[in-house]
């Protein structure tokens, strides 16, 4: 019963926070077409971290370091970028296979947008969200967990990169083709082990962060070369 309550509320925590972030930005920006893709995207990922701390500081009792937002006890920085490069080049590679046509990142923004909004800013509000707020509130269920190659990835880890994975079926309404979303739900889940996973070691959020950027960092360096 407790497992099912916590999963159930990490859930909830999730819908809440999308939905509200989504509502204020087409409410700021509008629902026009023309509505440039980086403002969108700023005020849905500013509203996101906003929430998710204020999420963090009531949950953890005005305190934000069991959420993650300490340093790091130790981490290996060339593994975060290099396990996040390897699977954001993986999305643009997989949907060229297949045929179909990357969905990110946007190409409507420029290269400074792309940097600032989607390697920078997106994967700091989205980890805060997903590792800092809904993994940290479903740890205390680290306990279950599944063991591959003697490496253990709990339930949190998997929950949180589950719910990053789907977050990615919001682009099926930009017009892109399912089966490339597909694809990049499937590498988002997996940049969300990599990051979840991280994040778990090391007590901290700042890995996880990295694994992001590069996973961002990666699918934008594969689709110029295609280009």
């Amino acid at each position: 019963m407790r497992l099912l309550l916590k999963l159930l509320i990490a859930v909830l925590l999730w819908i809440l926070v999308l939905m509200v972030s989504s509502a204020l930005a087409m409410l700021v920006v509008g629902q026009s077409e023309g509505a440039p893709t980086w403002q969108v995207g700023l005020v849905t990922h500013t509203v996101m971290l906003l929430m998710s701390l204020l999420l963090m500081l009531w949950l953890g009792r005005g305190s934000l370091k069991s959420y993650g937002v300490t340093k790091p006890d130790s981490f290996k920085l060339l593994s975060c970028a290099g396990w996040g490069l390897v699977l954001g080049i993986g999305v643009t590679i997989t949907a060229a296979l297949i045929g179909g046509q990357a969905a990110l990142p946007d190409s409507r923004m420029s290269i400074l947008q792309q940097i600032l909004f989607v390697w920078i800013w997106a994967s700091i509000c989205e980890e805060f969200f997903l590792r800092g707020l809904i993994q940290s509130y479903l740890q205390p269920l680290a306990s279950r967990s599944i063991n591959i190659r003697n490496i253990k990835f709990t339930l949190p880890v998997i929950v949180s990169a589950l719910l990053f994975g789907l977050m990615h079926l919001g682009l099926l309404s930009t017009g892109a083709q399912p089966v490339v979303v597909l694809v990049v739900v499937v590498f988002a889940f997996g940049i969300g082990i990599a990051a979840g996973y991280y994040r778990e070691r090391s007590l901290s959020l700042m890995p996880a962060v990295l694994v992001h950027v590069f996973g961002n960092i990666g699918g934008s360096l594969a689709e110029w070369l295609s280009w």
